[in-house]
């Protein structure tokens, strides 16, 4: 139910000079194969017992540097990601560590990735991380700026999140209060005290449900008491205290989920204007109900599995994407990644298409797998450097949606092959 999202993406046009290879770290489970070392009480998955004792782990001690971890996927269709990139310094900061040091520190515990580094071993991924040395404390702060990506916390933005905050449950006791007439449920009282340093902020806020080892964001919006709505927008504090008392416009929802045993929890961020919690609340629309990844183009001929793409174009088309039939007919956005095994995966590309006429956005994606649209010569040159392209995609309810999902995420992340807030365009190395 959780879900896995991107602070920011690697660049794809960074060098890789100085970094060290991939070392296995952390795997699911005991293939039998390798000797293990079992994690930390209560973490997921198992340490290689000659990633912390053997010559990989001596190599990544050194005084200062940056690191990346990397998910890979060990079942059919599990997409690999760089996931976290880190920095650390045995001196100038309360946590510094070695990097070695640092590093195992993650693979025993978890450190503060802790829960999304124990939900990717529990969906099988295997875990490696790289490492590269840096002069001192500052050159890897800057070194770690550039390189910022995150897959597996998720997007922070300008600001920070709050902690998350228990405020509905659907069972009385000491702690809570009553809900509004009709309500289904109890208060956690304590969400007042716990609102009290934001009562005067715009912001932006998620709703997650839990219930037992399962947790899921089912809500996200935004609000600002300077912001002119028919007053329907209200101060931050407000906003959360009343979907706690009555539900908003989200009552039958609330209350279903009360009925059905879960707990509501909510955290907020503070943002400075209505427009900049706006942008926050479209960045994580932007981000949500996604297709899978589906492989669209590919380097090499398959006699079963591949047909040709037009005259003159690298590579060939993975046949299944033709034939798609839950490819959206009318209005949305879509997003092309490059994979390569002995690289990171990097989305290098997002648009968006919306017409009248049936059929639009599905023929958008075929076009660019026959002969590449506007950006043939970056697909022609992935494909001849060994990459293959995957495309997703997600369906918009209107024209004026798809471009404020594009815009999110446009301002959000760094893609190649954009140049509208992006910079230059860039190749794949």
């Amino acid at each position: 139910m959780a879900r896995i999202t991107r602070k920011k993406r690697e660049r794809s046009h960074l060098p890789r000079e100085g970094w060290s290879e991939w070392k296995r770290a952390l795997v699911p489970k005991d293939n039998k194969r390798n000797a293990i070392i079992k994690r930390g009480r209560n973490h997921k998955g198992f340490i290689l017992e000659n990633f912390v004792k053997g010559k990989n782990s001596r190599e990544m001690d050194k005084n200062c540097g940056i690191y990346e971890w990397r998910a890979i996927g060990t079942k059919p269709n599990q997409p690999n990601h760089v996931v976290y990139v880190g920095s650390t310094c045995p001196k100038g900061s309360r946590y510094g560590a070695k990097l070695g040091s640092r590093i195992r520190e993650y693979c025993s515990n978890g450190n503060h990735i802790a829960e999304p580094m124990n939900k990717a071993l529990g969906r099988g991924y295997e875990l490696q991380v790289r490492c590269k040395k840096a002069k001192n404390q500052e050159d890897a702060r800057k070194q770690e700026a550039k390189l910022e990506n995150n897959d597996l916390v998720r997007l922070q933005g300008q600001g920070s999140w709050s902690q998350w905050r228990r405020a509905m449950v659907p069972t009385s006791s000491g702690y809570t209060e009553n809900r509004g007439p009709g309500q289904v449920g109890y208060m956690w009282s304590n969400i007042r005290n716990e609102l009290n340093g934001v009562a005067g902020f715009c912001g932006i806020y998620e709703f997650q449900v839990r219930g037992g080892t399962q947790s899921a964001v089912v809500y996200v919006g935004s609000t600002c008491p300077r912001q002119a709505d028919g007053g329907q927008c209200r101060r931050l504090k407000n906003r959360i205290i009343n979907y706690c008392r009555h539900g908003n416009h989200k009552a039958d929802l609330i209350n279903y989920a009360l009925s059905s045993g879960y707990e509501l929890w909510v955290r907020y961020k503070q943002a400075g204007s209505a427009e900049e919690a706006q942008a926050w609340e479209n960045t994580l629309l932007a981000a949500q109900n996604w297709s899978a990844w589906k492989t669209a183009m590919v380097p090499l001929y398959d006699r079963i599995n591949t047909v040709n793409r037009h005259q003159n174009q690298v590579g060939f088309i993975w046949k299944y994407i033709l034939h798609d039939g839950n490819l959206p007919e009318l209005c949305g956005i879509y997003e092309w990644r490059a994979i390569r095994r002995d690289q990171p995966n990097r989305v290098v590309y997002v648009g968006s298409t919306c017409t009248p006429k049936p059929g639009k956005l599905k023929n958008r994606i075929i076009n660019y797998c026959r002969h590449g649209n506007h950006k043939a010569d970056l697909i022609n040159y992935a494909l001849s450097s060994g990459y293959e392209l995957w495309v997703r995609y997600k369906q918009a309810g209107s024209p004026e949606e798809a471009q404020a999902w594009e815009n999110a995420l446009l301002a959000a992340y760094d893609y190649a092959w954009n140049i509208r807030n992006n910079g230059n365009i860039r190749v794949v190395p």
